[in-house]
């Protein structure tokens, strides 16, 4: 039985039952590796290493590879751009948060060419709020985390890895991350959590600026946008005057980078 596998496509749906029909949980971008847990009809399940993150995917999806290749491979570099490489003959889009290899470890594969210096530009040193405006106006998707369709945390997730910090999938999970901080003494980088009537954190957001009073925030609801935050939630720019909220401010957090 194949144990350990690696995503040699652009992106692969991770669903929450081993069916096309069910539920999206999640993403594997290219590069990402993963241990496979059970398999059931033509499915397996799987656990993402970047994060430990479980879901279904489809046997024919499944690259495998050895145990030896699965810990050579766990050391990777994140894409921060969106870029197209060969892949044997043809070319293959790369959506940014993809792994990729040093060419040592790559050239096991044999059908995958590209030049590290051209995938990773020099004059890439963006902030982590400027990495996640690349995704503005990106459509929201449950589970999604590429610009093609994203959620909260999926755009949280993805542009902090691109900076070399890899935080758990959901909202939740992050939100117990990182140093307090708060709607007075906050800044850009931050991350804003949201509360349902419950209690429970349903979204997240990053601080974009901070300008005297005025600050926005940066987040996938509908689309990926900013908005407006103060000590009470989320309001719209289009609302900026009635003050409509949107979402519940719960509490900030600061994730050192």
């Amino acid at each position: 039985m194949v144990t350990f596998g690696l995503n040699i496509f652009s992106v692969i749906p991770l669903r929450k039952g081993s069916s096309h029909q069910s539920e999206m949980v999640s993403q594997i971008l290219f590069g990402e590796i993963f241990e496979i847990l059970d398999k059931q009809s033509d499915w397996s399940h799987v656990r993402l290493h970047a994060d430990g993150y479980t879901g279904w995917i489809q046997d024919m999806q499944v690259y495998p590879i050895s145990q030896e290749t699965y810990l050579n491979l766990q050391t990777t570099s994140i894409l921060p751009i969106e870029k197209f490489i060969e892949y044997n003959t043809r070319s293959i889009f790369l959506p940014k948060g993809s792994h990729i290899w040093g060419k040592t470890t790559a050239a096991f594969l044999g059908q995958f060419h590209f030049q590290l210096d051209n995938i990773f530009p020099s004059h890439h040193n963006q902030n982590v709020w400027q990495t996640a405006e690349s995704f503005l106006y990106a459509p929201y998707l449950w589970g999604g985390k590429t610009i093609f369709g994203i959620d909260c945390s999926g755009l949280v997730q993805v542009s902090f890895s691109i900076h070399g910090i890899q935080l758990p999938r959901d909202a939740y999970q992050q939100a117990v991350l990182g140093l307090d901080s708060d709607i007075y003494t906050c800044e850009p980088g931050d991350l804003a959590f949201f509360k349902n009537q419950d209690g429970k954190i349903t979204h997240v957001g990053i601080i974009y600026s901070r300008e005297n009073h005025d600050i926005k925030i940066i987040h996938s609801s509908s689309f990926v946008r900013i908005d407006y935050l103060d000590e009470q939630g989320i309001y719209r720019q289009d609302e900026h005057l009635n003050k409509v909220y949107t979402h519940r401010l719960s509490h900030i957090k600061r994730i050192a980078l």
